[in-house]
């Protein structure tokens, strides 16, 4: 009896629910319409054109990306909050340290070129060094027997364990017997998740540390609210680096044998063995024999970045105080050598949905048609390097962070997932927290009514996994506060050259800006209870520590 009436009442509820949300959104429907595919074409132009160089956080290219963002907002008449021409303004700390790099120079065919398979190391140098050679590739296996070597003009290949005394001691002893300078080492276990800082305090590092984990820590970045853990690893580090040290050494992976070797690592950890026996003889060739050396280093030093998140603002009625951040991050990851990384996809699309949200919203209010809840909109630069914009933003919020009762976050909305086209209508949302099912299920209903795109709440574990924790999103949810995030999945152009505003599917980013919008509308205008306790966490679980 029971089910038998829960089968024929449920659809009777949900076609209430659709007709009550189609009424609801009925007066915001010319502000829906006003959401353009040329007025997003025309951002993701802008944001992703050669002249921004990729937005890499704190070069030119991001300021340019800012002050255009700062203006649409200005111009489309956004509250600044009262910050300085919409810019919430911060500073970064960026440890300037010594580069080395070893490129392969082809053989036979392609000698002519020069590929751009490189491998990198971080050397915290306490001396200076300029140079670039062409030098010759020398397999040692695990360098037992060094003595009788020269390594004069090679760049010597090693297996070596990854405990960072033993490695750098055992380098210099390789050194100081053959007249080598520059090392390329692979490692048996290298990697950031086998470091554990509570495990292993810097006071041991000559026993425990990871070199790959130490070195990662320098790679980008960071705020001053994490000055002392970033000098303690830079001093730790730096105690290896004599001033009469002139070793060179770069780092690779074990995956990364193939492009070295004619052979997987297994199979060459195994040769090893049986070499270090007795048992075979090391007769490995090489898919280059030659490579180019680079290396430019200043004595390691703290430098200063400049960068900015910007901020526009609209003032809700009744529950103004209750406040929706709505959030996208501009930057990306800028130029390497001469090739410029364009971002479209990554986030210019994002920033680009969330202006057009913004200028929406601006006007209705101008026709007199305000949300209830006031709404935030920020476009977040240093996301590319460890979300240190929405790090900034949620210790230093312009309004009470204890009245932000959601996020709602947009990256890389504007392709089909594998560059497939089975997912040319397919988007995504997740949400965490307090309310999730509500928002998840304002997202679906707001989607239901579009052409163009579907909503999933399902997009697998592996695009789940990576937008749990590696967007903007993670800072908030890390305060307990609740949110939501909009993505259309990773593609094989993400963070290449490829990812350009030429290959991103306007139909969708048009279609999902207007969902946005709408979902945005029905939430901000909610009788429900949205407001949650704000919790200013001081343990870090291990994705908090890798991510900081």
């Amino acid at each position: 009896m029971k089910r038998l009436f829960i089968k024929k009442i449920a659809p009777v509820i949900f076609i209430t629910c659709i007709s009550s949300f189609a009424f609801a959104q009925s007066e915001i429907l010319p502000f829906v319409n006003s959401i353009t595919k040329q007025h997003l074409i025309q951002h993701v132009y802008t944001l992703a054109s050669d002249s921004l160089e990729g937005r890499n956080t704190g070069k030119h290219g991001q300021r340019i990306a800012a002050n255009y963002i700062a203006n649409y907002f200005r111009k489309n008449g956004l509250d600044s909050l009262n910050l300085d021409g919409y810019f919430q303004r911060y500073t970064l700390l960026k440890y300037n340290y010594g580069n080395v790099g070893i490129m392969a120079k082809n053989t036979g065919k392609y000698a002519d070129k020069v590929s751009y398979m490189g491998f990198f190391g971080t050397n915290l140098f306490t001396h200076e060094m300029n140079f670039r050679d062409t030098l010759h590739f020398k397999y040692l296996g695990y360098g037992k027997n060094y003595k009788n070597l020269n390594l004069k003009d090679t760049v010597a290949i090693l297996l070596l364990d990854d405990n960072l005394g033993k490695t750098y001691n055992h380098v210099k002893n390789i050194a100081a017997h053959s007249q080598g300078k520059f090392f390329l080492i692979f490692f048996p276990k290298t990697g950031l998740f086998r470091y554990n800082p509570e495990k292993h305090p810097l006071a041991e590092i000559n026993k425990n540390d990871r070199l790959k984990a130490l070195t990662y820590k320098f790679k980008d970045p960071f705020l001053p609210k994490y000055y002392t853990k970033y000098r303690s690893y830079a001093d730790s580090l730096q105690s290896f680096m004599q001033n009469n040290d002139t070793i060179v050494m770069a780092f690779a992976n074990p995956w990364e044998t193939g492009r070295l070797f004619k052979m997987k690592y297994k199979k060459l950890q195994k040769l090893e063995k049986k070499v270090a026996k007795g048992k075979a003889s090391r007769n490995i060739n090489l898919t280059n024999d030659t490579a180019i050396c680079y290396i430019k280093t200043n004595k390691y030093k703290l430098d200063t970045l400049q960068t900015e998140n910007v901020i526009g603002y609209i003032e809700g009625t009744d529950k103004k105080d209750e406040i929706i951040v709505v959030s996208a991050h501009y930057d990306h990851v800028g130029k390497r050598g001469k090739h410029i990384y364009f971002g479209a996809d990554d986030n210019a699309s994002g920033t680009a949905a969330i202006m057009e949200m913004a200028r929406a919203f601006q006007k209705a209010e101008e026709k007199g048609i305000k949300p209830r809840r006031s709404l935030i909109f920020v476009a977040f630069s240093g996301e590319e390097m460890g979300l240190r914009g929405s790090d900034y933003f949620v210790d230093h919020c312009p309004v009470p962070l204890e009245n932000v009762v959601l996020n709602l976050n947009l990256d890389m909305v504007g392709r089909n997932r594998e560059n497939d086209d089975k997912y040319r209508q397919t988007a995504y949302v997740i949400a965490n927290g307090k309310h999730r099912r509500f928002f998840k299920r304002k997202a679906k209903q707001a989607g239901r009514e579009s052409d163009s795109v579907i909503i999933s709440k399902h997009p697998g574990f592996r695009e789940r996994t990576t937008w749990a924790f590696s967007s903007d999103h993670f800072r908030f949810k890390r305060k307990n506060i609740p949110i939501a995030c909009f993505f259309t999945g990773l593609h094989p152009d993400y963070h290449t050259t490829r990812d350009t505003p030429d290959k991103i599917n306007y139909a969708k980013l048009t279609e999902l800006t207007r969902v946005g919008y709408k979902m945005l509308w029905e939430v901000a205008n909610t009788k429900k209870k949205l407001k949650v306790k704000v919790k200013h966490q001081n343990k870090q679980n291990f994705i908090e520590k890798m991510m900081d």
